[in-house]
């Protein structure tokens, strides 16, 4: 069950982060287009900005969890 969630957040991650790449960056800027998916609002992005460390956070902690779950003797 673990496995899946940290499967589902890593996804959640990898595609967040993608999105979020700066405009000057041209790595996905002409996949993306000019549509502006998480748009200027300050207020929009802080909460984003808070979403995606708490993402981290819990998959670092799945992460180190199933480490060491598989390493029981």
């Amino acid at each position: 069950m673990f496995k899946n969630i940290w499967f589902i957040l890593s996804l959640f991650l990898i595609v967040i982060i993608f999105l979020r790449l700066p405009p000057e960056n041209n790595g996905l800027s002409n996949f993306m287009g000019n549509n502006n998916v998480f748009g200027a609002p300050t207020s929009s992005e802080q909460t984003l900005n808070s979403i995606i460390v708490l993402a981290i956070i819990c998959y670092l902690i799945l992460a180190f969890y199933i480490n060491i779950q598989g390493n029981n003797f």
